[in-house]
């Protein structure tokens, strides 16, 4: 016989396999992919010719859903790929698609799996290169020292390229922010900015944005150090809540930087984070720390309530002038500054509340008394 009835043979052989029999297969544990953090790269299964049919259609579907935007409709289709598929030719591919998917789509614990899987059976440099999406997603899913392992092992990469570094550097100043390790992630910050001023396309790129919103994440933090703890006289208290003022000024200013990246994600974390600043500001003047004794002699009742009345006064009063000038600093202008609509509600709101703190520290019902530090 000829050598090419053989192969005619063998193909019509193959394609007459049933579907229920694929099926089967592909849905048995054999033939599912279970992720370890430790293990390596396993051979995946030999393709079934029979599933090619609805898993090439899952496949076409998943990614133009997925490149449309349409991340529901995409992980639908890719879920079901990987699941009911996993001899199909794009089985890693969409696993990647499938975890940036749900990443995407807020749900960053479900983005894990899918991202380690394609991750450990991919070759060496994809996998690499998807290490910060795996790195995100851990801090997303609140996962930060993971998140910083992750980072911290890109990084010890020599040959890891500028842009990989560039997303390491961030993640890591990130994933110490979360840790509340402050000081090591300001300086892993400032050895991303200095990276991205020889990146011409940063200005541009989407870690601009998160970027921006750590900077003001570390001023937030650097401000709610004011007042320090401890027994502070009257000088001391003005002269720290003054600072304080002017900390969350700056602060504001990082923040109107962070919205002209126009991404209402980060914004709109940083908006909280600045209103509960300003809420915590204005309390704090309204209820100045308790004094430091001037003597032996410890003042009686009346005398810490007269103390408190006449210090959260004086207070108060500059507490308005520093948050009015935070004020005028955020007040939209649509014809000077233009914003996205979304954006510009966004910081109207935040007006409104920071302007309804101010107003409820000012009324009398917010009657002063010393906070114990």
């Amino acid at each position: 016989m000829w050598p090419w009835l053989l192969i005619t043979a063998s193909l019509s052989q193959s394609v007459a396999t049933p579907l229920s029999f694929s099926l089967a297969h592909a849905e048995s544990p054999e033939a599912s992919v279970s992720p370890s953090p430790s293990s390596s790269a396993s051979p995946l299964p030999t393709v079934d010719p029979s599933t090619l049919t609805e898993s090439a259609l899952l496949w076409k579907g998943g990614k133009a859903a997925y490149l449309s935007g349409n991340y529901k409709e995409a992980t639908s289709m890719l879920q079901r790929l990987v699941d009911r598929y996993p001899a199909s030719p794009s089985y890693l591919e969409a696993q990647h698609e499938l975890g940036l998917s749900y990443l995407r789509l807020g749900d960053a614990k479900k983005a894990l799996k899918p991202l380690q899987i394609y991750i450990e059976s991919s070759e060496v440099v994809a996998a690499f290169n998807a290490k910060p999406e795996l790195a995100e997603a851990y801090l997303r899913a609140n996962h930060a020292q993971e998140a910083l392992l992750t980072s911290t092992e890109i990084l010890s990469r020599r040959k890891s390229a500028a842009d990989l570094r560039l997303k390491a550097l961030l993640l890591k100043s990130r994933s110490l922010l979360a840790l509340h390790q402050d000081s090591r992630a300001t300086q892993a910050l400032e050895a991303f900015k200095k990276e991205a001023k020889k990146d011409p396309e940063f200005e541009g790129s989407d870690l601009k944005a998160p970027a921006q919103a750590a900077d003001f994440s570390l001023k937030a933090r650097k401000c709610a150090r004011f007042p320090s703890s401890g027994k502070l006289d009257e000088a001391q208290v003005q002269n720290q809540m003054s600072r304080k003022g002017d900390c969350l000024l700056e602060a504001a200013l990082l923040y109107k930087e962070l919205l002209w990246t126009g991404s209402l994600e980060w914004t709109e974390a940083s908006s909280k984070e600045l209103e509960g600043s300003y809420s915590t500001y204005h309390r704090q003047c309204r209820n100045p720390p308790a004094p430091r004794e001037p003597g032996k002699k410890p003042r009686t009742a009346a005398q810490l309530k007269s103390y408190a009345a006449e210090l959260s006064e004086a207070l108060s009063s500059d507490c308005v002038l520093r948050t009015q000038r935070t004020l005028e600093l955020l007040k939209p202008n649509d014809k000077t500054e233009p914003l996205p609509e979304a954006l510009s509600a966004q910081v109207r709101q935040l007006n409104t509340r920071i302007t309804q703190s101010m107003q409820l520290m000012q009324s009398p019902q917010a009657q002063p008394k010393s906070e114990k530090h």
